[in-house]
């Protein structure tokens, strides 16, 4: 019965410490997607450049939205696609 008066009332857990992580975080530079692609696509073949060209081009001038969700779609495979391989679309 002491045992257990003493278990039941004594401290059985370490405090608990502060954390690690630091209070004064650095600020995180912001990521623009737009400027990210323009870098990105003067860096393409110029096979996949004309195909990059013609996915934009069709998907600016389209105005059916099932067409934008395709083109957006290809696009993205496009980009996929584009980090896997060296040279496509040749």
């Amino acid at each position: 019965m002491l045992i257990v008066t003493l278990f039941w009332l004594g401290k059985t857990s370490e405090p608990k410490k502060e954390s690690a992580t630091p209070k004064n975080l650095p600020a995180v530079k912001s990521f623009d997607i737009q400027e990210f692609i323009k870098g990105e696509t003067l860096k393409l073949s110029p096979a996949a450049l004309k195909k990059n060209q013609e996915l934009v081009q069709a998907l600016n001038s389209s105005t059916e939205l099932k067409d934008q969700i395709r083109l957006n779609s290809e696009l993205a495979n496009f980009w996929k696609d584009s980090a896997k391989q060296a040279e496509i679309f040749s």
